[in-house]
């Protein structure tokens, strides 16, 4: 993780956040997904990739493009999905049930969901039970990344490589 560029990515997320720039928002936190996903080995992200039919739109598809099997590929797939949230609020019940239904439709096993200020429902619980349920119901992962997940990051805390196996760890 380069420091000083992540740390600029993480300032415009915010900067764009305080403005209140709607379609500014979601791509300042989508360009800082997109250099976090290639930091994964061997992951080559793709943005505002639509289905065949022009009905939906994924923010980031990661495909994994080693040829021999390794641990990314293991746990994340050979493609996953990303989905970038920079609200005021928690992501409700509803967005985190269809970013699911989106994983199950493409047939990915594995996505990262990341909201500024997480997740909740109307038990601040529901959405955390539906990620969790889908993971013990249909195997698919779903790792919720927040702005305190990424302040860890821009402090060295973690790399994103290891916090991505601690919240899929958790999740099990």
């Amino acid at each position: 993780l380069s420091g000083a560029y992540f740390q600029a990515l993480l300032s415009r997320v915010d900067a764009d956040y305080k403005r209140g720039e709607e379609g500014k928002k979601g791509d300042a936190l989508e360009n800082l997904a997109v250099y976090l996903s290639l930091l994964l080995p061997g992951c080559l992200p793709l943005r505002k990739v639509e289905d065949e039919a022009g009905v939906s739109e994924h923010d980031i598809v990661v495909h994994n493009l080693c040829d021999a099997g390794n641990l990314a590929s293991e746990l994340l797939g050979r493609h996953f999905l990303v989905e970038c949230k920079n609200w005021g609020q928690a992501v409700g019940t509803r967005d985190v049930g269809y970013f699911l239904y989106r994983i199950r439709l493409t047939h990915a096993r594995f996505g990262i969901m990341f909201a500024s200020a997480g997740i909740s429902g109307e038990d601040i619980t529901e959405a955390k039970e539906l990620v969790r349920r889908a993971y013990h119901e249909d195997g698919n992962i779903c790792v919720v990344t927040d702005h305190q997940d990424l302040d860890s990051l821009s402090k060295g805390e973690t790399s994103f490589w290891w916090m991505l196996v601690e919240k899929i760890e958790a999740l099990r």
